[in-house]
């Protein structure tokens, strides 16, 4: 596998690399590996789920049999489309499908299409201390109507987890931290409604047979996003100091004295919340 440590100064935040600074050494945080076929499997199902017409622009499925490494694919890749291999556009193709039958994971993201916006990149500065950071961020889908302010998050699993599992997967993918952080991009952006209405929506999509397709809800002051405010602020903390130095260092290293292993990882056990998150308000259909 291919790697590469990209400039840590120059390296934007988003919630995906706080993530990565708040559970890795810095070098594993800012290092960035060849795209694999599950990476490429997970963006070609965003792709075909958010489609915007542009999905031939970008993505070229083979005929099956074919491989990649051929003068066609050379010729694609040049161009600056992928060249997908038959299997893979086809558990991308069934995963989409999934969520298009799915009545309540395609009505969000038809009303995003329709009211709202897919794919947008938005960013808000963050003060922390005496610096100003800015944090960018993607979202799958936003959109706004009577129930509420809606943030919907496409999220590819290999298996379906199982409904007493899901509060395990939320936390140890990061996503609450994630969560916490596009809700507070979006209410520097003024999106948030003021009456409290608003929500972090996860659609879960299996990428194997049977191509499961799960949708959970969690209010934008429920606590699992509350805590995921906690990691937020370690990891931009710890974003900061990396930035801080000249070189980026290779061990969690030491910050006036202080392990700061023991700064970052133990903040989020000083919550204001409780110690055990609840379910987040969920709804499981298998429509």
């Amino acid at each position: 596998m291919i790697e590469e440590t990209v400039d840590h100064k120059a390296k934007k935040a988003s919630p995906s690399i706080l993530w990565r600074v708040h559970t890795m050494t810095p070098r594993q945080a800012f290092t960035e590996s060849e795209q694999t076929d599950d990476m490429l499997l997970g963006s070609l199902i965003h792709r075909l789920i958010l489609d915007d017409g542009t999905i031939s622009e970008k993505y070229h499925p083979l005929d099956f049999g074919k491989r990649r490494g051929t003068k066609e694919c050379q010729a694609l890749e040049e161009r600056g489309i992928t060249p997908v291999p038959h299997n893979l556009w086809m558990r991308a193709k069934y995963a989409a499908w999934a969520v298009e039958y799915n009545k309540r994971a395609n009505n969000l993201i038809r009303a995003a299409k329709r009211v709202g916006d897919v794919e947008k990149r938005l960013q808000a500065e963050v003060v922390l201390g005496d610096t100003e950071i800015e944090v960018n961020g993607v979202f799958d889908a936003t959109f706004t109507d009577e129930k509420g302010f809606f943030i919907v998050d496409v999220k590819t699993c290999s298996k379906m987890p199982l409904k007493s599992e899901f509060i395990k997967k939320i936390r140890d993918g990061g996503m609450g931290m994630k969560a916490a952080a596009y809700m507070m991009i979006a209410d520097y952006n003024q999106l948030k409604k003021a009456d409290g209405n608003n929500w972090f929506v996860w659609i879960f999509v299996s990428t194997t047979s049977p191509f499961e397709v799960r949708v959970v809800y969690a209010a934008a002051d429920d606590r699992i996003i509350a805590e995921g405010e906690v990691d937020f602020w370690a990891a931009l903390e710890k974003f900061r100091w990396i930035q801080s130095q000249d070189e980026i260092p290779d061990e969690r290293g030491t910050h006036d004295g202080i392990d700061l292993s023991e700064i970052w990882y133990e903040k989020a056990l000083y919550s204001t919340v409780a110690n055990q998150p609840t379910q987040p308000e969920s709804e499981f259909d298998d429509e």
